[in-house]
């Protein structure tokens, strides 16, 4: 589930990576703000995004940015759904990905844009912009990342170099509450919204024969809140195919993951997405087990 580079996925709580030194509980150094800088050529344009329940907007205005080196400055700009700002704060790394919870707690990720992508600090901050927990970490290609609808978990996917790690966030406190090596990157993840389970999937292995890829190996593994992993399923797709994660209910009774079809169209000069089956699986009674395939043929919005 790799999205675009600089995001914010508002929930409520902002989730947001900076390089500050502030404790918890204090204020950024520089926390009046009267006018946001203005974008230029070198500085990207504001961000403005809307929590998913509609309560929070935050808005990041950049100045000084360097975009190879993660260099900057980051104001934010915290907002209701009325348009009346509620708080303002800096950040001395401009933030490469940040995220936004439903009861307006902030993550964000800060690191570099040299050849590859590389993270390497996750920050957390409550609603008025106080730092809750900065956490080193090395990240060099993001996998799936959620904060829960209740505000109260950031799971994340990601690799470093050969190695595939899971991780369960509180985003109250900042606090890690586990991490789990994996064979494969977890691309996409769901977690319920109490929280007590997440589903990951991740591309395993190609299996190939006469020189060419004859089937795509991806895996379904779901966990419980403590980090065990209480089913997976080995799933065989032909090339051009791929599973999305797309519904988990409140309870994590059931979820729901779609076959992805690829097309490219020639004449668009586009890739064109069908959805071409929903598969629902049923997780009660310590057991797991599809309860229904639905063969579809639906085309999904092209991405911009």
């Amino acid at each position: 589930m790799n999205k675009a580079l600089v995001r914010i996925l508002i929930l409520g709580l902002i989730v947001a990576t900076a390089g500050s030194s502030v404790g918890k509980g204090e204020k950024p150094e520089t926390e009046e703000i009267i006018d946001a800088p203005v974008a230029t050529q070198e500085n990207p344009p504001s961000l403005e995004v809307i929590s998913s329940s509609g309560n929070y907007v935050v808005q990041v205005d950049y100045e000084d940015f360097n975009s190879w080196r993660g260099h900057g400055k980051a104001y934010y700009t915290i907002k209701n759904k009325d348009g009346e700002v509620l708080d303002k704060f800096s950040s001395e790394i401009s933030p490469l990905e940040v995220f936004v919870s439903n009861q307006g707690n902030i993550v964000a990720f800060g690191g570099d844009r040299t050849e590859k992508i590389f993270i390497d600090k996750i920050c957390f901050y409550d609603v008025k912009g106080n730092l809750l927990k900065t956490h080193i970490v090395n990240i060099t290609i993001p996998g799936g990342q959620v904060i829960s609808d209740d505000g109260k978990y950031f799971v994340l996917g990601y690799q470093y170099g050969g190695r595939k790690s899971l991780s369960l966030l509180n985003v109250e406190t900042g606090e890690k509450m586990w991490e789990l090596s994996l064979d494969v990157r977890p691309d996409e993840v769901m977690i319920s919204n109490n929280g007590k389970w997440i589903v990951a999937v991740g591309s395993l292995k190609s299996e190939w024969g006469n020189g060419k890829i004859l089937f795509v190996v991806e895996k379904i593994i779901l966990f419980e809140s403590s980090g065990k992993k209480h089913w997976e399923r080995i799933e065989k797709l032909l090339p051009g195919k791929t599973l999305r994660l797309n519904y988990i209910n409140e309870e994590g009774t059931l979820f729901n993951i779609r076959e992805i079809e690829f097309r490219f169209d020639r004449q668009k000069n586009v890739r064109e997405e069908f959805i071409r089956k929903e598969i629902i699986y049923k997780n009660a009674e310590g057991r797991v087990e599809i309860e229904k395939i639905i063969d579809k043929e639906e085309q999904l919005p092209v991405k911009k």
